[in-house]
């Protein structure tokens, strides 16, 4: 069965602030997602960050800009809904609750 939510993370460059991100996410009252993270060919070491987090999922690219790494993601996507977070941007906890209740 497919999770409800992807989420939806283009990083490049980002282990500076991917984990805040991340854990952010891991941390919802809405646990019916999936977290997909595109690496976008980073020079840092942000894949292997992103992989230290158990049910993330990694993918790795060549650098080739947002759009494609955004393009990627949601090519990769299993989810019925996709939500989007930037590599320094954190979710709020309640975050995917309300916003999937709303949509509901």
């Amino acid at each position: 069965m497919s999770p409800r939510v992807s989420v939806l993370i283009p990083v490049y460059n980002g282990a500076a602030y991917l984990g805040s991100a991340i854990e952010s996410v891991l941390a919802q009252t809405f646990q019916d997602f999936e977290l997909v993270v595109v690496d976008d060919g980073s020079d840092d070491h942000s894949a292997a960050l992103a992989r230290r987090y158990a049910g993330v999922r990694v993918i790795c690219q060549p650098h080739a800009g947002i759009s494609a790494a955004r393009n990627r993601a949601v090519a990769e996507a299993r989810g019925d809904l996709l939500a989007w977070l930037d590599a320094d941007v954190l979710y709020t906890p309640e975050k995917l609750a309300r916003q999937t209740a709303w949509l509901d």
